[in-house]
């Protein structure tokens, strides 16, 4: 049987199996309940065979050492390190914020790129009239310097 009881600032994981033995951890609201009752299973069952059955009643909490314990609180003191599960999730949050950041930057580029792309058509257009003026027969008729310049300005251009 497992249970969660919620107090103001912590809470109290209790596991009870079927042989009567039970375990309680006391965490704050932000500790994972799922690592909470992995935590309190897995030292239920080293217990169980670190200390014999005929101790757990009649012995004081005080007499039975359980050496097992100490480094299994160290251990889950950060439930990401101790959880693969919680480690994995972290990571996705993680992951997600980072891509989020990343496409609201491509979105803000796009912006950007549009108004590029827009600038270089206006520019581009522009410099088509200029050469088609150049060109043209009825002006700049005799101005054979300022025709061989527009036509080497624009070369890149095609007028297709």
């Amino acid at each position: 049987m497992t249970d969660d009881s919620h107090f103001s600032e912590y809470v109290a994981h209790v596991f009870i199996r079927f042989d009567s033995l039970a375990g309680v951890l006391v965490t704050d609201k932000e500790y994972p309940p799922r690592v909470a009752h992995t935590l309190l299973r897995k030292v239920l069952c080293e217990f169980e065979e670190q200390v014999p059955r005929t101790e757990w009643s009649r012995a004081n909490s005080r007499d039975i050492r359980f050496s097992a314990l100490p480094v299994y609180l160290f251990e889950y003191q950060n439930p990401s390190k101790a959880d693969g599960i919680v480690k994995m999730q972290k990571d996705l949050e993680d992951t997600k914020i980072i891509m989020h950041d990343t496409i609201d930057a491509v979105l803000r580029r796009g912006t950007s790129l549009d108004i590029l792309v827009a600038q270089a058509d206006e520019l581009s257009d522009h410099s088509k009239l200029f050469y088609m003026a150049v060109t043209s027969p009825l002006l700049f008729k005799s101005s054979n310097h300022i025709l061989f310049q527009a036509k080497k300005t624009n070369s890149c251009c095609n007028w297709s």
